[in-house]
């Protein structure tokens, strides 16, 4: 299980399939919501919740890199 330190507590990830494509998973640590993450044919890709230069991203090899992405997109380390 993977989780991230946010304001002095540990916060799990959460990955929850959407209900409407089995290509789409929605990426949470705790109950705080981060973005949207794609698996594509090869690759992954990441959406993150605010607007960025970088907020749609693809080529991530594993889902775990996407959510790394998003997290660093969003401020967490």
């Amino acid at each position: 299980m993977y989780s991230c330190i946010v304001e002095g507590k540990v916060l799990d990830y959460k990955f929850k399939r959407s209900t409407v494509s089995n290509y789409l998973y929605y990426f949470f640590i705790g109950d705080i919501y981060i973005g949207q993450i794609y698996k594509m044919k090869k690759s992954w890709a990441g959406v993150g919740k605010a607007t960025h230069k970088l907020n749609s991203l693809n080529g991530f090899k594993t889902r775990l890199d996407a959510a790394e992405f998003l997290l660093k997109l969003e401020g967490y380390e």
